[in-house]
């Protein structure tokens, strides 16, 4: 039913990616499964998807099955992400990788993390961009960059204005603007705007002593 209340009223492909990838990482949350054959076997898709949880596996298999009943090719891929270095295609095991995607074919080719909240289908971490990913499917298997021009590019910039008083008080105004991962951050942090202001205000008080944040808008 939920898929089927996506692909309802939307027929672009890209749009159908994004409404399936923000319901899936909506609607199940991650956590690791660690032990025995669940550190090698990803569990069904009917359990992980009715369950609301799964690990970076399981969330990997269930966008795929939902992008492939939706007719669109995607497949699961294994990757070492960049903190842990290139991974040894000279020794054949599942120990060589630490995480796992799901590779999108479409406009390219791009691949999809679904461990994330609060992102954007095209806001693929650092540490997942430009690496080597082992792409499965029943038929075949193959190395493919995870890199691709569709991911949006990190933009983090702050313009801050300073209006000096004649009693020689001041007040300021910082306007930011992010995109692509540091979007992702600050939307985490910015989930509960009251705590923030807070936490605005006790910081810029030790700075300044006597100083209050009167606002912060989102």
């Amino acid at each position: 039913r939920d898929l089927a209340a996506i692909l309802s009223t939307e027929k672009k492909k890209l749009e159908i990616v994004r409404r399936i990838y923000n319901h899936v990482t909506g609607s199940i949350r991650y956590v690791g499964f660690e032990l025995g054959i669940g550190a090698l076997q990803p569990r069904s898709t009917d359990q992980t998807y009715h369950s609301r949880m799964g690990d970076c596996k399981d969330i990997a298999l269930v966008l795929a099955a939902m992008l492939r009943e939706a007719g669109i090719d995607a497949s699961i891929a294994l990757v070492q992400t960049r903190d842990r270095g290139k991974v040894n295609r000279s020794v054949p095991s599942t120990q060589g990788f630490n995480h796992a995607l799901c590779h999108v074919n479409l406009e390219g080719g791009f691949f999809l993390d679904g461990t994330l909240n609060n992102s954007s289908f095209r806001e693929l971490p650092p540490e997942d961009r430009d690496i080597e990913a082992l792409v499965v499917n029943e038929k075949s298997w193959s190395f493919i960059n995870t890199g691709s021009p569709l991911y949006e590019e990190s933009v983090d910039s702050a313009v801050t204005e300073v209006i000096m008083d004649a009693e020689g008080g001041a007040a300021f105004r910082r306007e930011l603007f992010k995109r692509g991962n540091a979007a992702a951050l600050a939307r985490q942090d910015l989930r509960d705007v009251k705590k923030k202001e807070r936490t605005l205000n006790e910081y810029w008080n030790r700075i300044f002593p006597g100083s209050s944040v009167n606002s912060l808008k989102v």
